[in-house]
């Protein structure tokens, strides 16, 4: 069978396009500038989502893993459903008053949706004859964040899986339902990153040879130094062999 490339463009923060043959796939990438203690999208990038403009010629699937500012704005969505028809959303049942109207406008559109929780814990969905979605509900990182429904993402091209685990509490989660899964490549924040390989933060491992950190600042925004910490290799990482692939400029791109 033929290996395509699974490629994979930063826009900012934990925004990605996933681009797989002839589906793109945008996760975490629709989000705004009140209270983002993150970074913004690049300039125009919203307008070229709106327009279809390179590199969004294609905008087949939204994903969303929580309903957090530098993650998912309800209101940019919307603005870009008005303008453009996709597949599918994806995104957390959440009952705060932007998803809730957001959900209401769905379903009055007739746009299809998958509101995420524990039903659909675990379920793999075939969105494309080669790609499916599974959703994992797994509690935010940090006890400030405890009510926030937050999902992890594994998202399978042609048998080959990819995890996003966005802002997933590694303290006390360990991932034990895809301890014996192998993993093409696994997506961390870089706290999670650095934690990785330090068994008092993170009781778990993955089976992957390929780490790409991300959610990364840009630098002028970057207060906690996150873009060295993405750079950094810990010890465990480098005995191991992994290859490290570090997502810290606007739009860059990658290719799994």
């Amino acid at each position: 069978m033929d290996r395509y490339p699974i490629r994979v463009t930063l826009l900012a923060n934990a925004g990605v396009l996933i681009r797989y043959r002839d589906t793109a796939l945008l996760l975490d990438g629709l989000f705004g500038r009140k209270d983002n203690p993150f970074s913004l999208l690049p300039p125009g990038c919203r307008e070229a989502m709106l327009q279809g403009r390179p590199p969004f010629e294609r905008l087949d699937y939204l994903l969303f893993t929580h309903y957090h500012p530098d993650h998912f704005d309800p209101e940019m969505v919307r603005a870009l459903l008005e303008r453009r028809r996709v597949k599918g959303l994806f995104y957390p049942k959440d009952e705060s008053p932007a998803v809730q109207k957001l959900s209401r406008w769905l379903r009055q559109e007739g746009i299809p949706c998958v509101p995420l929780c524990r039903d659909t814990d675990r379920a793999a969905i075939q969105i494309e004859p080669d790609i499916s979605v599974q959703a994992f509900m797994v509690p935010h990182l940090g006890e400030e964040y405890r009510s926030v429904p937050h999902v992890c993402y594994l998202l399978t091209f042609d048998g080959r899986r990819v995890l996003f685990t966005a802002d997933s509490d590694y303290l006390h989660e360990d991932f034990s339902r895809l301890a014996d899964t192998p993993l093409y490549a696994v997506f961390l924040n870089p706290l999670f990153y650095q934690a990785y390989y330090n068994t008092r933060l993170f009781h778990g491992h993955f089976d992957t040879d390929t780490l790409c950190v991300y959610h990364v600042p840009f630098p002028e925004d970057d207060g906690m130094h996150m873009q060295d910490m993405a750079r950094r290799m810990p010890r465990g990482a480098a005995d191991s062999g992994l290859r490290v692939l570090p997502l810290t400029e606007p739009m860059q791109q990658i290719e799994l």
